[in-house]
């Protein structure tokens, strides 16, 4: 149960993203946890955030949050 957040799909970056980076399939990705990266988004979120810009960078793996989306 402690580690639920951690171990359920998220949305995550998978590479370095700039802010201004648009969203897409090619730079995204569902992916799990780790237990040093923050978890992002739900999955039933994914298909309304590509599109979207970033407003601040996201590291390689971490998890992207509403808070990083324009």
């Amino acid at each position: 149960e402690a580690n639920y957040g951690r171990t359920n799909r998220s949305v995550h970056a998978l590479s370095r993203l700039s802010a201004g980076t648009v969203l897409s399939l090619k730079n995204t990705a569902l992916l799990r946890s780790e237990k040093k990266l923050k978890p992002g988004l739900r999955p039933e979120f994914y298909n309304e955030i590509l599109g979207k810009r970033l407003v601040r960078t996201v590291e390689s793996g971490q998890g992207i949050v509403s808070d990083d989306l324009v």
